[in-house]
Parts: structure tokens; sequence; C-alpha cells
């Protein structure tokens, strides 16, 4: 199976893309019953960074200030935001010839909000019915609200991807992400993992640097 991966962060600088391919794992099993269809290969097919436009940026980063904004501003960059997705995961699949059997696209996230520890709401924009119908193939997107509901934190989200990396480790490990906001997975062998956000990293480092240098 191959998938689509679409991610932009809280930095607001760009679209990262993957395409991988998800098989069996043909080394376990005997030959008699084949591979294990629980045990998967992943394989990349194809990767791309895409920056977002000055405008774009610039509005996704007045999304992010803690003020009223009005919401002509979030329709528009839902809808823009969708296209650009659309238009670089096209391109993705054009130069190396590949059709995803599905899309995974995270959005752009413009509002998590917590009151006394507990989420009360969180907002991805990116229009994905603009993806689906540019690539002709289902997308799967909003990844956190279904956690939220639930009563998680809706987040982080690579805490999941850092238990299937550790989870032959022998000891207590802990993995620190810097990303637009920071977060850390602590797995300990026989325990569910544990996994949180520590706070705010790149995206507050971005704005001072560009405070800073004027740039």
């Amino acid at each position: 199976m191959i998938i689509a991966g679409l991610m932009t962060g809280t930095s607001a600088d760009g679209l990262d893309l993957v395409i991988a391919e998800f098989l069996p794992d043909p080394t376990v099993g005997s030959d008699l019953v084949g591979a294990d269809p629980t045990t998967l290969t992943v394989r990349i097919l194809a990767e791309r960074e895409t920056p977002f436009d000055d405008q774009l940026a610039a509005d996704i980063l007045r999304l992010l200030e803690p003020t009223d904004l009005p919401l002509s501003l979030v329709s528009s960059v839902d809808a823009r935001l969708g296209r650009f997705c659309a238009e670089a995961l096209s391109e993705l699949c054009t130069d190396h010839d590949l059709s995803p059997d599905l899309v995974v696209s995270h959005g752009q996230t413009v509002r998590h909000d917590i009151t006394d520890g507990q989420v009360t709401s969180t907002l991805q924009l990116g229009q994905p019915a603009f993806i689906a119908e540019r690539l002709g193939a289902p997308v799967l997107s909003d990844v956190r609200s279904r956690d939220v509901a639930a009563g998680g934190q809706g987040a982080p989200l690579v805490g999941l991807l850092d238990s299937l990396l550790l989870s032959e480790v022998e000891a207590p490990t802990a993995v620190l992400n810097l990303g637009g906001i920071a977060n850390i997975t602590v797995i300990t062998p026989g325990q569910d993992p544990i996994a949180f956000d520590t706070g705010p990293a790149n995206a507050l480092i971005d704005i001072l640097a560009r405070r800073i240098t004027d740039a």
C-alpha cells in the first residue's frame, strides 16, 4: 500500500511531504503461511520540503497570535493551504510517477487550547477536499480531534512513531523532539509509553530570529 503523508509544523515555514510503501514483512512467518500481515516494512519512495509563499506564511503566523482574528482569514487560509497541499503533492507524484492509495494530511495547527491541563479545542487548517479532488485518493485528516474527544491531549503524535522505533529498548529511554513545540517521549520496557508537550521551541526561536535580524 502506498501512502502519502503531509505535515506542516507550528514554525509555519513550509510543507513536508513523503510517499512511502507499506508491505507485510517477508522475513516474519514461515514459507507455509507467508508474510505476517501484522508486521510491516516501510520503504520511502519520495520526499520533499516545499516552502510556503510569503503571503501564506504571513497569514498562518497571524492565526497563531493569541488574539481575535476575522473568520474570513481562517476560511481563506483553510482553502489556500488545501490547494497548496494538493498542488505540492500532485507535483511530487508526477515527478516520481507515483499514485498513492491513501493520503494522510495533518494540516496546519492554528489553535490548541488548554484549560487546567485539559485540551478544550484543537483546530488544524488545510482543506483536505482539495487534495482528494486533485489526487483522486481518499484523504485522512483531522487526526487529533478524536483523542481530544476521548479526554486526551491530542498531542504529541510523534510519540506513536517513537514507540514503534524504540519498541525493543532494554532500558528506559527518552526522546526529545524540538519542533515548533517541543515534546518528549519516554519508553520503558514493559510499560505504556509516556509522551507530552514540554513547551515552545522553534516557533518562538523563529520569531525572535526574525525580529533580531529584521528578516
